[in-house]
């Protein structure tokens, strides 16, 4: 029974050691924390001012050849050869196909020979009159029969001028049987195969001419007023690695699109090298210029507050929500709620709170 007495107060004294081993060590902890500073977040600073900013409208349409010509068949007749075909690069006035000539070159022989018949009756009209005007002189006829003779004359050179005129349109006819490309370009489409019989007017071809190019560009209602004819626009698009093109607006649509309350602006430009008719084509234009302030996009945080920007006041950070304008490349233009001067957080702006404590390594000014 001592034994066990014995071994019980071992028992309570350890236990009892233990205890007053660990209310040492927290008071040693609660005093150690009330001594530590508190910590600051390390962020790197700026010193805002205020540049020029370029407020810019950007919309995407889509580039269009400047003239796509639509070759048709001037004459009737039937397709005798094919002299290109589709893709082909073709010169202005270069041959494309052929049509039956035969029917117009029997038309111009006939009007060719009624302009010599014809011709032959003045000459020999004008030698009667030439000798009727010498018997006149000898009094041997009468002026009736003179004044008649002249007036077949004239008669006759009225035909005449009436016959080269059918001749002329013969002869124009039969040069038609021959289909000419009008301009310079590609061949876009050929709708004639040899053997079909055409009808004057029928489409033959389609040229494309890339070398020239339209932009059509459409911008919202509020904005095309913005705009005027001679005003710049940068255009660059995805199918094209030759980058970006400046050109200038050509014309202006007068009317607003009802579905999409939208105007379109026109811009013709010479094409760089390698844009295709019918492709994409991303436009900005520059509707005004002024001076803001400027900073990076890493120093704008969203807060349940907005979007606010931690201005940096000694050692700690002021929460100041502000009003954003243009985004530029890696930077945001603020409008309203920063003054020139200040001195805002950049790196490590999104892990402060209003008052927190930060350490500060500065960075250039903007201006810079």
């Amino acid at each position: 029974m001592r034994r066990e007495g014995t071994i019980l107060m071992k028992q309570l004294s350890a236990v009892t050691l233990i205890v007053l081993s660990l209310m040492t060590a927290g008071c040693s902890e609660d005093e150690a924390a009330k001594a530590a500073p508190p910590r600051s977040t390390p962020v790197t600073t700026l010193t805002v001012s205020s540049r020029a900013v370029e407020v810019i409208e950007t919309t995407t349409g889509y580039i269009e050849t400047k003239a796509a010509p639509v070759v048709a068949a001037e004459v009737a007749g039937q397709v005798l050869r094919i002299e290109t075909d589709i893709g082909a690069h073709v010169a202005t006035d270069q041959l494309l196909a052929t049509i039956d000539p035969t029917d117009y070159e029997n038309q111009l022989r006939s009007r060719t020979g009624e302009v010599d018949r014809i011709q032959t009756l003045i000459d020999n009209q004008r030698r009667r009159v030439a000798r009727l005007r010498s018997l006149l002189d000898d009094n041997f006829v009468s002026d009736n029969a003179l004044e008649d003779e002249e007036a077949a004359l004239k008669a006759l050179q009225r035909q005449l001028t009436t016959a080269q005129a059918l001749a002329d349109i013969a002869a124009r006819e039969l040069q038609k049987c021959e289909i000419r490309a009008p301009v310079g370009g590609q061949i876009q489409s050929r709708h004639i195969d040899v053997g079909d019989y055409v009808r004057k007017g029928d489409a033959a071809f389609q040229i494309s001419d890339a070398s020239q190019l339209r932009a059509h560009l459409p911008f919202p209602e509020t904005v095309i007023r913005q705009l005027q004819p001679g005003q710049d626009v940068r255009l660059d698009t995805p199918a094209s690695a030759t980058g970006t093109v400046t050109g200038s607006i050509t014309e202006l649509r007068p009317m607003v699109e009802p579905t999409s309350r939208a105007g379109e602006a026109v811009i013709d430009v010479e094409n760089p090298g390698d844009w295709l008719p019918g492709s994409s084509v991303n436009g900005s234009v520059v509707l005004a210029i002024r001076e803001s302030i400027v900073i990076p996009t890493l120093a704008l945080v969203l807060r349940p507050a907005g979007r606010v920007v931690y201005v940096i006041d000694g050692d700690r950070a002021q929460q100041r929500l502000v009003t954003i304008g243009e985004y530029l490349s890696g930077e945001v233009e603020i409008i309203a709620g920063l003054e020139t001067g200040e001195t805002i957080a950049v790196d490590g702006a999104a892990y402060l709170s209003e008052g927190a404590l930060v350490k500060g390594t500065p960075l250039a000014s903007t201006a810079e």
